[in-house]
């Protein structure tokens, strides 16, 4: 009620000074006063779109930033946190970088489909033979990808027959 009360009192005030004459102080004050709420409703309402765009499972924007891998399982084995500890991901716009303590950093174009049951993603390397197939899913805050090379699987599995990785990320914040 106060914004839109804001928004009629708004082109008064216009009026009133473009014709040399200065509101009277209360009306002034009560208009300064609607301005800040509604600066104040705006900058509310855009960190609730924020928060509700990165909680929302099939926004694609929710994977960005930087991830700390938490659990690697590889052809239905669980990896020895030894072997994945200095692993992490950077989600940039349409690529990711993986970066391992031996391998160095390894840049992937990021190809998303939020819109499939389950999400798909593929991680596809300068090296066209080396592309990555994939689905991902949330988990509260984690981010859970099944990969392997060649068809895309369908489960978040991982076992000795498929050969795929199932990878469990962590935010970084």
């Amino acid at each position: 009620m106060r914004a839109t009360a804001a928004l009629f009192l708004v082109p008064l005030l216009f009026v009133a000074t473009s014709r040399g004459q200065e509101p009277p102080g209360d009306l002034k004050d009560r208009i300064e006063d609607l301005k800040r709420q509604i600066a104040e409703k705006k900058a509310e309402l855009a960190k609730l779109e924020a928060d509700l765009a990165r909680l929302d499972p099939s926004n694609p924007q929710k994977i960005q930033g930087k991830w700390r891998t938490i659990e690697v399982v590889s052809a239905g084995a669980k990896l020895e946190r030894d072997v994945w500890v200095h692993l992490s991901w950077e989600f940039n716009g349409k690529s990711v970088v993986t970066v391992a303590q031996k391998a160095g950093e390894v840049p992937y174009t990021l190809l998303l489909d939020s819109s499939s049951t389950p999400a798909q993603i593929d991680l596809v390397h300068k090296n066209p033979k080396l592309r990555l197939s994939g689905i991902y899913k949330f988990e509260g805050e984690k981010l859970v990808i099944c990969l392997r090379e060649g068809t895309r699987p369908r489960t978040f599995d991982s076992t000795e027959a498929d050969g795929s990785w199932l990878v469990t990320l962590d935010p970084v914040k």
